[in-house]
């Protein structure tokens, strides 16, 4: 909760915004439009994923919850495709050898995973911050006797 100079408090009843900081600027923005939809924009690029006017910072002397809900922003998404291929070879008899390749994320799709969110006056707020791994191919032999 949030003491106010008048003696009453602002809080949030939700649950979802204060950050338990004196400072009313890191309470939840409000959410003044749909950042989903890129209003004549090109949005869900790497330098800009939503749509940033659509959050407005409170003012310090509001001292105020914004209305901004938790799940307002659409993430990137997740595609990947792996896929293995084994073959085992008889060596003797009780003893057999297996040469297995896998490859992981095979097609090499771009998955993003992180958006800034934090501080709408922040460097990085609406940008994708990172990506997950690229493709990885690993070639193995297993001996089993």
């Amino acid at each position: 909760m949030l003491g106010l100079a008048n003696g009453g408090v602002a809080n949030d009843s939700a649950g979802l915004g204060i950050m338990n900081s004196p400072d009313p600027a890191s309470l939840r923005p409000n959410q003044v439009l749909d950042p989903n939809n890129g209003h004549g924009q090109k949005i869900h690029t790497r330098l800009n994923w939503f749509y940033r006017p659509a959050f407005v910072s409170p003012t310090a002397a509001a001292v105020q919850v914004g209305n901004e809900k938790r799940g307002a922003i659409n993430g990137p998404g997740y595609n990947r495709l792996d896929m293995g291929v084994f073959r085992n070879f008889k060596i003797h008899e009780g003893i057999t050898f297996q040469l297995r390749g896998e490859a992981f994320n095979v097609a090499n799709h771009t998955n993003f995973q992180a958006v800034g969110t934090t501080g709408t006056t922040a460097t990085t707020f609406g940008q994708v911050t990172s990506a997950r791994d690229n493709r990885i191919l690993q070639v193995a032999g297993k001996i089993t006797f």
